[in-house]
């Protein structure tokens, strides 16, 4: 079993693992813990986590976790889960963490799973944000895009932030913030001119 130190830290974001989610202090109310498991465990061996965590002191900020399977009655069965997406399951932040422990959980869980889905759908709560549906006006604000159908489904698509990523970084004017031969490119064109 591995404890935090151990395990693979993307910023302040470390990885979950099913024990991790059966421990943490997550509302019987808001999952069962029996549907915790399921999802842990499917996520683990789909994609080899559950999720990921930021830490504040002794307890989690935030926590999130995905799946590769939606539980009955969850605000995402609604309709079908497209099949290379993992679904947001649970978003859960304490209420006195910064306001940046969202950003990096969603960096966190982006980084860890680009390779493996196309991207992440969440269902949006239309007001207020809940564990199991985060609000429209959040899920935006990490990224996500509302999506045609069905009504108040979003979802952060991988190819989407490495185009805009690629647009950002591909001008930047410090070499080290740029993409690979982008800015010699850039140079070699400005001095080339007569």
């Amino acid at each position: 079993m591995m404890d935090t130190e151990s395990r693979t830290q993307e910023g302040s974001a470390v990885t979950l693992t099913p024990s991790d989610v059966a421990e943490a202090d997550i509302p019987d109310t808001v999952l069962a813990p029996d549907v915790r498991a399921e999802v842990a465990h499917a996520a683990m061996d789909q994609w080899g986590f559950s999720g990921v965590g930021v830490r504040g002191g002794d307890a989690w900020a935030g926590l999130i976790l995905v799946s590769p399977i939606v539980p009955r009655g969850h605000p995402l069965s609604a309709a079908d889960l497209s099949e290379s997406t993992a679904g947001l399951i649970l978003v859960l932040i304490d209420s006195e963490a910064p306001s940046s422990v969202g950003k990096r959980l969603c960096t966190g869980l982006s980084r860890r799973l680009h390779d493996q889905v196309i991207g992440i759908e969440a269902q949006a709560s239309p007001f207020v944000m809940t564990p199991l549906a985060p609000s429209a006006a959040w899920l935006k604000h990490m990224g996500f895009q509302p999506m045609r159908y069905p009504p108040n489904r979003y979802r952060l698509d991988f190819s989407s932030m490495a185009e805009w990523l690629e647009k950002r970084l591909a001008w930047h004017p410090h070499p080290a913030f740029s993409l690979a031969g982008q800015t010699a490119n850039c140079t070699a064109e400005r001095t080339s001119t007569p």
